[in-house]
This record gives C-alpha cells, sequence and structure tokens, in this order.
C-alpha cells in the first residue's frame, strides 16, 4: 500500500470545455506515469484502485427542516467514515460575520470584512473524503447530518499540475 509517498496519474483531468469527467482507473488502467511526495487528489492504491478526493462544502439552508441537535449524529458519522478511511479532514466554519474577503486590484490589497457574496446560504463546514468515484462520494455525504437540515455540495479536488 501507498502511504507517504503516494503515485499519481500525470494527464490533465480536464476534457473540453465542460470539464468532462476522466476516469484514470478506464483511461490509463495500471498506469503510473510519475511518482512525487506531493499529496494528491488523484492516487493509486495499489490494493483498493483509484482514489478521488472529493472536498464536502456543508451549507445552511433556509428553505430545509428546522436543526434539531438530538438528530445530529455527526460524532456517529466521523466515526463511521474514520473507520472506513475515507475521512481526510473537516470541520466547522466560523461565522459568516468573522470573514474577511481579500482582493488585489491594480496592485493594490483590498481587505473586506465579511464574505464576498451577500447570500442568506453560507458554508458551514467542510470535509475531504478519499473516495472510489462520485458514487461513493454521493452515499458518503448522504449520511451527512447537514444532509437534513442544510445542503451539500461535492467538488472532485483538482490538485495543480494535473
Amino acid at each position: 500500500m501507498i502511504s507517504l509517498a503516494r503515485v499519481i496519474v500525470g494527464v490533465n483531468i480536464v476534457k473540453g470545455p465542460d470539464h468532462g469527467h476522466f476516469d484514470p482507473k478506464k483511461n490509463f488502467p495500471g498506469s503510473v506515469l510519475f511518482a512525487t511526495s506531493r499529496p494528491s487528489s488523484w492516487c493509486i492504491n495499489r490494493e483498493e484502485g483509484v482514489i478521488v478526493e472529493y472536498m464536502l462544502f456543508i451549507c445552511n439552508d433556509p428553505a430545509a427542516p428546522e436543526y434539531v441537535a438530538a438528530e445530529d449524529n455527526i460524532v456517529e458519522w466521523v466515526a463511521e467514515m474514520e473507520a472506513r478511511g475515507v475521512t481526510r479532514h473537516g470541520d466547522r466554519l466560523r461565522p459568516v460575520e468573522d470573514a474577511t474577503t481579500v482582493t488585489v486590484r491594480a496592485g493594490e490589497v483590498v481587505v473586506s470584512d465579511g464574505p464576498f457574496a451577500e447570500t442568506k446560504e453560507w458554508i458551514a463546514g467542510y470535509d475531504v473524503i478519499a473516495c472510489a468515484d462520485l458514487d461513493e462520494a454521493i452515499e458518503v455525504a448522504s449520511k451527512h447530518p447537514m444532509a437534513r437540515f442544510g445542503k451539500i455540495e461535492i467538488r472532485p479536488v483538482w490538485p495543480l499540475g494535473l
């Protein structure tokens, strides 16, 4: 099994203007093009196949059912995902009132208090997970308690250099 130094498939995952789906197992079965010690979201684990990292954006949703603390089973969700080896990292985020937005315009750094967009929905936390494919990522996200009380957006991580 590959641990610290991961082997990654060195190809561009963009297949056109629509950023089409790339499946390293299908497109390059058994191929290893180069190795790096840099953490990668596309890695080959010799025993389990291709593993893809996904970012789960845990969002509030004003239209969702009211939050019920007694039904928030986040401790059980984390324990299950750790036991499965899916969890990489995750945490809550401070409220949007604590956000700072940074931009650079005409060479000048502009710092603003608050989020970059005015919206009723906001990102309350995140989780980085490693799954075999999008179907598994959807299954993992569907078990997260905030899937009931909010929304979860799933995006594959797209590492620099791929």
